[in-house]
């Protein structure tokens, strides 16, 4: 439940890979959307709006090491975000913590670069380019007296999260 000031007053965390990535291209596979509504419907059913999904990797398409095949598609992106009421990263407050979730594969985009369609990376790149944006707002946001417990799906995107100031600013808030 939340109260009028978005303060959190429970909270269930769902991190990520909510779908049966089939075709490896995520969510934009019907198959893998149709698996990721069927999962996503329980835990909201469930939980309610003390539900907070943090973005997986195999929703926007997992390349598959045994097939060379799949890999990021920005249609499974649109489809996490519209259809499926993703938040690419979201900053909740519950008691004495601020719990902020981020999208891993986002931030590890470097990594994953060779995995998306060429036509496809400019607006990987802009929409990462965003969420670090967010990240660093966000953490500016934070008063100093607050802990911070951080929700991502991949720690790949660890190294890529530290290379931000505003991170190792806050490290001595970091609770998680």
């Amino acid at each position: 439940a939340r109260r009028a000031d978005d303060v959190v007053v429970g909270a269930v965390i769902g991190n990520g890979d909510y779908s049966c990535d089939t075709g490896f291209v995520g969510v934009s596979d019907d198959a893998a959307a149709e698996s990721a509504a069927l999962c996503l419907g329980r835990l909201r059913a469930a939980w309610g709006d003390r539900f907070q999904p943090v973005l997986g990797d195999h929703e926007l398409g997992k390349f598959s090491i045994f097939g060379a095949c799949g890999g990021f598609r920005l249609a499974s992106w649109d489809r996490c975000v519209g259809e499926f009421g993703f938040a690419p990263f979201w900053h909740r407050r519950l008691g004495d913590y601020s719990l902020l979730g981020l999208t891993s594969s986002l931030l590890a985009f470097p990594v994953y670069e060779p995995e998306a369609l060429p036509e496809e990376r400019p607006r990987w790149r802009a929409l990462r380019a965003q969420h670090l944006k967010a990240i660093r707002d966000a953490l500016e946001a934070v008063p100093d007296d607050r802990r911070i417990v951080l929700f991502l799906h991949d720690p790949t995107a660890l190294p890529f999260l530290w290379e931000e100031p505003a991170v190792r600013r806050r490290a001595v808030q970091l609770e998680a």
